[in-house]
């Protein structure tokens, strides 16, 4: 736990040039993986949030040009949340960033141990789904 919470740290540090709060990462983020637009109660879904907490994060994107609401084609009573092109940019920064900030934690390990983290951590990620 702890060095989750160090690597956490790093990531929100990381994301503070960009004018964007770490629930809004992780919209912009799931977004992107799911690669096509999403309810806004499946993006919620996605975050582990309550809707309404969903909602006032796509408030913010959308206020910021990174997402915006279309009705569902399937459904139109129903709204779908997409990444704007400027989203799309902003997601792949933000994947970069903590990317980068990961790294740069773990790189006071040689490659070796790296390596051998890595590989653990695959095997226990594989056990436990």
């Amino acid at each position: 736990m702890t060095v989750a919470r160090q690597v956490r740290r790093r990531q929100m540090h990381a994301l503070e040039p960009m004018g964007i709060n770490p629930s809004q990462a992780r919209a912009l983020r799931a977004l992107a993986r799911a690669g096509h637009p999403l309810r806004s109660g499946e993006l919620a879904e996605r975050l582990r949030i309550q809707a309404r907490s969903g909602t006032d994060v796509i408030d913010g994107l959308e206020a910021g040009g990174l997402v915006r609401r279309e009705p569902d084609p399937a459904d139109r009573r129903a709204v779908q949340v997409e990444l704007t092109p400027a989203g799309v940019e902003l997601a792949k920064q933000i994947g970069a960033a903590q990317r980068s900030a990961s790294a740069e934690f773990f790189a006071v390990l040689p490659a070796t141990e790296q390596e051998a983290l890595r590989s653990l951590l695959d095997h226990l990620t594989e056990e436990c789904q």
